[in-house]
């Protein structure tokens, strides 16, 4: 609500909805050259299987690879006012949404990508860049066995999916990772080289896991056949090979479950994708969330010091401007003040419990680190702000 409300000419009834207003990008003598335009939710998410629930809607993608999901898996915003303008070498779009870091690839425009791709990455030389090659066809003809051009919407991306995006996946990859190396490697470089200004929030990692409990708990029939309580440290922890199993069911093993669906929020779309697939495991989603936190966020920011977060946005971000329409704010997501929850919350403060739950929980005590991580981050960050602030 807050950055949908940071933008001139803000006029809405209910801040998810649409209207005129825009962030107003400006050249160095001041004059506004463009107008960024807000996007809630608008682009699917992508999955191994187009089973999984997600908020936004999930359509399938095989890629292993950040440029196999946006040359194979190509998306677009969609239920955004004039999204048009994301359909050049700039895309001036202030999104939010569920997504994983790394959906940005499948909706950001073919000529971004390309210009990208060759001020960064690109292998010029007497031998054909094949990364190239693939990112004109976003724009050309995307897939040669269907003489199709790149799908406009899930329905017809569904019915190519098969005999376009699965190959043309495999492809990119190979590609991809005789330039880089082998499946294994940590591609937090380019995400980080990506010109996109991302931007997220982080929360105290047992005050989340009650948060999270009781949200999944109430909002599913789980609790009608289970006696799934927070303080069984043992059924909460326990181990089992929960790649297939739902991210958001509260049951055996849920506390190992949400973490590493928190991890792979800072991770990337292939970075789970890889992981369920058995290329890589815990260590390497770890460190690839680490790298992400340290050089992919333009702003991290801590749940529990929101106006800090927001003057950073501002700072940083120099067309959000977060102190117009102050009064506006977001629908609740309070898990409530039942006794159950309220002691739920003074357990999971308690220390010795606290190192007890680490201690059964590799995925817990990888995010606890990766909290840690972007703390630290923040306070650098806080840091560099203030001395231009002072400057």
């Amino acid at each position: 609500a807050r950055f949908a409300a940071s933008s001139i000419n803000y006029n809405r009834s209910k801040w998810s909805g649409r209207d005129n207003s825009f962030y107003p990008i400006r050249n160095d003598a001041g004059d506004v050259v463009t107008k960024a335009r807000f996007c809630n939710s608008g682009a699917k998410n992508f999955r191994l299987s187009q089973e999984e629930d997600t908020y936004e809607g999930t359509l399938q993608c095989s890629s292993i690879t950040p440029i196999g999901h946006a040359i194979a898996c190509p998306g677009r915003i969609n239920r955004c006012k004039k999204t048009t303008v994301c359909e050049s070498e700039s895309c001036p779009v202030v999104y939010v949404g569920h997504n994983l870091i790394g959906n940005e690839f499948h909706w950001l425009p073919p000529e971004y990508l390309s210009k990208w791709w060759l001020e960064n990455w690109s292998h010029n030389g007497t031998v054909q860049d094949p990364i190239e090659q693939h990112l004109k066809s976003l724009a050309e003809t995307w897939c040669q066995s269907e003489n199709a051009r790149k799908p406009r919407d899930p329905r017809k991306y569904k019915e190519l999916y098969e005999n376009c995006s699965v190959p043309l996946a495999h492809r990119v990859d190979k590609d991809l990772t005789n330039i880089f190396g082998d499946e294994h490697v940590n591609w937090s470089d380019l995400y980080a080289s990506l010109p996109v200004l991302r931007t997220t929030v982080l929360r105290d990692p047992f005050s989340w896991l009650v948060s999270k409990f009781f949200w999944h708990y109430h909002q599913t029939d789980y609790n009608q056949n289970h006696n799934i309580t927070c303080s069984d440290i043992e059924t909460a922890t326990a181990r089992m090979d929960y790649r297939n199993v739902s991210m958001k069911d509260p049951g055996i093993g849920w506390v190992s479950r949400y973490s590493m669906s928190y991890i792979a929020h800072l991770c990337g779309e292939e970075c789970l994708i890889r992981w369920k697939n058995g290329m890589i495991g815990l260590p390497e989603l770890e460190h690839q969330s680490e790298q992400n936190l340290r050089h992919a966020f333009a702003v991290v920011g801590l749940l529990n010091e929101t106006d800090s977060y927001y003057s950073m946005i501002s700072t940083r971000i120099q067309y959000i401007d977060t102190s117009l329409n102050q009064n506006v704010s977001g629908s609740k997501h309070s898990t409530g003040k039942s006794d159950a929850v309220l002691q739920c919350q003074s357990l999971y403060q308690d220390p010795t419990f606290q190192k007890k739950l680490l201690s059964a929980s590799d995925e817990f005590a990888a995010l606890d680190r990766l909290i840690k991580v972007g703390i630290s981050v923040n306070r650098f960050q806080q840091e560099e702000l203030n001395a231009c602030n002072a400057g």
